[in-house]
């Protein structure tokens, strides 16, 4: 039985499911989309910065090393990265820190993944640096860590309410009557939860959408809880929004599907499509910052220009043939300009305060 007839089959029997309970069934349990599927790549479903350039892993190695260097110079640490895909940036890291001093005989890599085949993957290309994969967040040690997320954040399902008129509801998946069709449909919400909406959120107007991930704000808990009791700090990197850009972006439901680099219908191909979030960074701050912890937000293109991207990029350069030149500059150029990936991607430092 397929992924979509087992939700279907399940919807029937216990009724409509919330949206993140949809995503997390279609993505990572049962035979999920997350759990078997090789999606990264020009002929898969989507493709990812790393991918686009080596710069790119290169420069955010350059920032973990500073830190390092900076923070706890000659001591071991955990390098953790969550959903590191085809081990494409860690592999560019290591490349790019492997003459600084004693760094990568202090670090042990650590992965986050529940992916069977990018484990194999990933194990072959990073085979001499044995790393330790995790299926959970809450299994990562409590030891000094540096932690790495790109494009992680926004797979991680969301719960979304809608406001009709005066009131808000949350929206569930469901069967419509008489049909094995999928479908959204309101459902009410407890006074506690409709008096939190309508005192944070006055300004929505009907019919509009607004989404929270409980996901993030345990990870982004967990992860201050380490950095502030053992050290260290935490970069993330994805695509999203700031409540700032609220003006300029209506309430409506960031929830798509990705299938073969095209958008797709959430409910077609279950299992066999990629569902992501834009990531709200205002919340992923408020929860930094309810931890603890300091965060500093910038856009990609300010967080790859601060730590060298040019200087990475020249070099390059004279270190390539003229042939491989059009795409170290196409590559570069995607990752920074404002009008393909330097804006719409954020990225956010944590640190002990």
């Amino acid at each position: 039985m397929d992924i979509t007839e087992q939700i279907k089959n399940y919807i029937a029997k216990n009724g409509a499911i919330p949206v993140n309970e949809f995503m997390r069934k279609a993505m990572s349990h049962y035979d999920g989309y997350y759990v078997n599927k090789l999606a990264i790549g020009s002929n898969a479903d989507f493709i990812t910065a790393p991918e686009i350039s080596q710069l790119f892993g290169e420069i955010i190695g350059v920032w973990v090393a500073n830190y390092w260097q900076e923070n706890f110079i000659n001591s071991n640490f955990n390098l953790v990265e969550l959903g590191p895909g085809k081990a494409t940036l860690m592999t560019d890291l290591l490349r790019a820190t492997k003459h600084v001093t004693s760094f990568h005989s202090k670090l042990k890599i650590i992965f986050l993944e529940i992916n069977k085949v990018l484990k194999e993957i990933q194990a072959k290309r990073l085979k001499d640096h044995k790393p330790l994969w995790l299926d959970k967040f809450e299994e990562i040690p409590k030891k000094r860590s540096i932690f790495i997320a790109n494009e992680f954040f926004d797979t991680l399902p969301v719960i979304q309410y809608v406001r009709r008129k005066n009131l808000w509801y949350e929206l569930m998946v469901d069967l419509k009557k008489d049909t094995s069709i999928l479908h959204f449909t309101d459902s009410p919400i407890d006074q506690i939860t409709q008096e939190m909406l309508q005192e944070e959120y006055p300004t929505v107007p009907r019919d509009g959408i607004i989404e929270i991930c409980f996901e993030a704000k345990k990870i982004i808990a967990y992860m201050c809880d380490i950095i502030k009791k053992q050290g260290g700090a935490a970069l993330i990197i994805d695509y999203g929004f700031t409540e700032e850009d609220r003006n300029t972006k209506s309430f409506i439901s960031t929830l798509q599907g990705i299938k073969n680099h095209q958008y797709s219908n959430i409910f077609n191909n279950i299992g066999d499509t990629d569902l992501t979030v834009q990531v709200n960074f205002t919340d992923l701050i408020n929860s930094v910052e309810t931890n603890g912890c300091k965060a500093t937000y910038m856009t990609q293109k300010d967080f790859l220009l601060n730590y060298g991207i040019e200087i990475r990029k020249s070099l390059l350069l004279k270190q390539s043939s003229t042939e491989q030149h059009s795409n170290i500059i196409s590559g570069y150029n995607r990752l920074v300009e404002a009008d393909q990936m330097g804006h719409l991607f954020k990225a956010l430092i944590i640190e002990a305060r």
